[in-house]
């Protein structure tokens, strides 16, 4: 919790929005969603609503998909204390996107990346990032990722 307050958050593949809702129920400074199914982003923007937390300017939604949101909001200069990252298992989006981040330089120097991943999918060694740990939980894997010093 007290990494969250005061953060740039950015929650990549937001679904519903509820870990970005989290994020700036707890303190942070700006969330950005990144969602591209059109139904999702209008969930999100209820959501925000029923948690009346979309009174604030504190948060941005995109609508779009996060390997080109990404490459662009490095293009903008903006580098995240924390990055949430849960795409679509097996297909290999997280691979890219983990590739993008560390290529951009998008997390900040003691920031971390929260990625989630189907129980067997592997996430590729990239020399810029730590890969620290790692929790099971049922099908899926919550890998805790930071920069290399």
């Amino acid at each position: 919790m007290f990494r969250i307050e005061n953060c740039f958050f950015l929650d990549l593949c937001s679904g519903s929005g509820a870990i970005g809702i989290e994020a700036l129920s707890r303190g942070s400074k700006k969330v950005f969603f990144v969602e591209k199914n059109l139904a999702c982003v209008k969930l999100i923007k209820k959501n925000l609503k029923i948690t009346k937390l979309d009174k604030h300017n504190n948060f941005k939604i995109i609508c779009g998909d996060a390997r080109e949101v990404v490459k662009n909001l490095a293009q903008q200069k903006f580098f995240f204390d924390i990055i949430f990252l849960d795409p679509p298992y097996y297909k290999n989006i997280s691979q890219e996107i983990l590739m993008i981040i560390g290529e951009k330089n998008l997390l900040r120097e003691d920031g971390i990346i929260i990625c989630e991943t189907g129980l067997d999918e592997d996430l590729p060694d990239i020399n810029t990032f730590d890969f620290y740990r790692c929790k099971k939980y049922g099908n899926c894997k919550i890998n805790f990722i930071r920069r290399k010093n």
